[in-house]
């Protein structure tokens, strides 16, 4: 984020505009129960390898960043807006795929803490399947799916992944 940003010393990108968001969830779920705005920088300062050391101040530069940058909260859409992000979406997804999407009844329920990506979302999910599948009716189930922010250690790289390695291929071209 500091980097993209523009906030680290020498690195700028004239001529970039960063949007970033982050969800509500972020702050208590990886900042604060995983301890990461301390071990984030920590671990990098372990690692004997000399850009793990320059990523450690970059990382805590983009870590202050997010502290300060609370700036903006998103407010809740309207059924207004809600309605014309509709209209504006199904003419989008119709100029897409050179058709005229129906109308939609969408199994999103209208509440106050749905997202409007979550509208979105199921407004297209259910265009594509009546456009790919018009003989079948689409029956769309909607549940909340738990935020899981644990440490992935399959993804985990080790010291050896990062030596380059030669490949031989065989075939066409040797």
């Amino acid at each position: 984020m500091a980097r993209w940003t523009g906030s680290l010393a020498g690195d700028k990108y004239p001529g970039i505009t960063s949007v970033m968001a982050i969800t509500s969830a972020y702050e208590s779920e990886v900042l604060e129960a995983r301890n990461d705005r301390e071990a984030i920088p920590n671990k990098l300062r372990a690692s004997p390898r000399e850009t793990d050391q320059q990523l450690a101040d970059q990382a805590e530069s983009g870590l202050r960043l997010i502290d300060k940058s609370r700036l903006m909260t998103l407010m809740q859409p309207t059924p207004d807006i809600i309605d014309d992000t509709y209209r504006k979406v199904k003419a989008i997804h119709g100029r897409a795929y050179r058709w005229s999407p129906p109308d939609v009844s969408t199994s999103t329920e209208r509440t106050s803490s749905t997202r409007m990506r979550e509208y979105v979302r199921s407004w297209i999910n259910e265009w594509d399947l009546r456009r790919l599948y018009p003989e079948h009716t689409p029956d769309i189930e909607i549940r909340e799916m738990p935020i899981q922010v644990g440490e992935d250690l399959d993804l985990q790289s080790s010291d050896d992944d990062d030596v380059p390695t030669e490949h031989t291929y065989e075939g066409e071209g040797g």
